[in-house]
């Protein structure tokens, strides 16, 4: 999944064509792990694999409203369809990567570099890249919440009143993100995008969870105040270093002349810069409450501590059955 989606450049030219990055390549690994379970061969695995490429899902045309996160679960749900559809011998073709009309390649971006996919295949894990988002906000964002804090810490007593301007350098694509330019928000799902509010709520409130995402919060005239004075700008040293850091600079220019500065070349989740086991599984259980009561949560981090160990996934997914 994470090889097709950089062979399509889905997280940057297939995002200015429109789509949802993680909905347009999640099927393919979701087919992969059900064929890898269901215990398929190879032809099997290709067709499994060619059915779920060729549902490809997810516009940001309702990014920012519900459909984003129906839409990612639909993914998911195509890959697992589709694996069950090969196993009961619907086929999907072979040239989903190659065909000369409408492979995925062509269909998600302008730019397709197919050598991708088989590099190194077998000897380097992409999965070893992967990251886990530390905020409930757009991924974008999260370099800049890591600066906003590093900022508090280095003054704790920080006086946001007197605050002139927030300066934010990134990169090109986070400068001219549409999602991430929406201010003021007009709802939960708005506020989760927009970086002007994100910035100036953890600002205020030294945090950035999800008490940070309420009504009263993206109401609240000090917030929007002082999300007013947000700017964003791309800088060429971000640029440089992108993709395999996301540098962003925080520059915040106090009444009286000081200039308050951060730097973030990896914000917190990505492998360069790991949650701790505790902050991992104080996130899940942050994000789990509003389901799960506490012997429901700690049943799920002690099952999914022993994962490799499970005869059956049905000994994990009967302790996320809301009760």
């Amino acid at each position: 999944c994470l090889r097709i989606a950089t062979a399509t450049h889905a997280g940057k030219e297939g995002y200015a064509r429109g789509w949802i990055g993680t909905s347009s390549m999640g099927a393919f690994g979701a087919a992969a792990v059900t064929g890898r379970m269901l215990g398929f061969n190879v032809e099997q695995m290709a067709h499994a694999i060619s059915l779920a490429g060729a549902q490809p899902c997810g516009l940001w045309s309702g990014g920012m409203s519900m459909s984003k996160r129906v839409l990612i679960g639909k993914a998911a749900e195509n890959g697992i369809k589709s694996a069950f559809m090969a196993a009961d011998e619907i086929t999907g073709g072979f040239d989903i990567f190659d065909g000369e009309w409408g492979n995925i390649g062509h269909v998600i971006s302008p730019v397709y570099e197919p050598e991708i996919l088989t590099k190194e295949l077998g000897k380097y894990w992409w999965t070893m890249e992967i990251g886990l988002e530390c905020y409930p906000t757009k991924g974008g964002a999260h370099s800049a919440i890591d600066c906003i804090l590093d900022i508090q810490k280095q003054v704790p007593d920080l006086d946001t009143a007197q605050i002139e301007d927030s300066l934010i350098r990134a990169t090109t694509g986070i400068a001219g993100n549409k999602a991430l330019r929406v201010f003021p928000p007009k709802d939960f799902y708005e506020s989760q995008n927009s970086l002007a509010y994100i910035l100036a709520v953890t600002l205020i409130d030294k945090s950035c969870g999800n008490e940070q995402f309420t009504e009263d919060k993206i109401r609240n005239e000090r917030v929007l105040a002082l999300g007013a004075k947000v700017r964003v700008i791309p800088d060429a040293e971000a640029d440089r270093l992108a993709p395999k850091t996301k540098t962003t600079f925080v520059d915040i220019k106090m009444k009286g002349g000081r200039t308050l500065t951060s730097r973030v070349d990896y914000c917190k989740g990505e492998p360069e810069n790991p949650l701790s086991r505790e902050e991992l599984y104080l996130k899940f259980r942050t994000a789990a409450r509003v389901a799960l009561d506490e012997k429901a949560m700690a049943e799920v981090i002690s099952t999914v501590a022993q994962l490799e160990k499970l005869s059956s996934f049905k000994d994990l997914t009967k302790l996320l059955v809301v009760r």
